[in-house]
């Protein structure tokens, strides 16, 4: 009786055991690539990068132009609105500062 069971589990094993084979052989085919195939991929993608970082640079130039031409026409038609805007800017500057050092100070103290 005992060797009824043995049995069935060595027949499970092996059929476990083909199963895991099969997996094996479906992986191990896999597609590789060509050195061919590979520097194609990389010129392609360092041509993107390229075209990427220029299309940037171009917009990062255009609302740089527009932001200065804004402030050069407010200065233009407006200089006291400038005069305001700057003081308000120097102002906030040294209360953030200010803050910053105070923090500092207590966080000294505490240590």
């Amino acid at each position: 009786m005992s060797k009824g069971p043995e049995m069935e589990e060595q027949q499970f094993i092996e059929s476990l055991k083909v199963e895991i084979d099969r997996m094996d052989s479906a992986c191990r085919e896999e597609y590789s690539p060509s050195l061919a195939a590979f520097e194609a991929l990389a010129s392609h993608t360092q041509l993107r990068t390229l075209r990427k970082r220029r299309r940037e640079f171009a917009l990062f130039l255009m609302i740089a132009f527009l932001l200065v031409s804004g402030i050069f026409l407010t200065a233009w038609n407006r200089p006291g609105l400038l005069l305001l805007i700057h003081g308000l800017s120097m102002l906030a500057g040294a209360v953030v500062l200010t803050i910053d050092l105070r923090a500092r100070e207590s966080r000294d103290r505490h240590e």
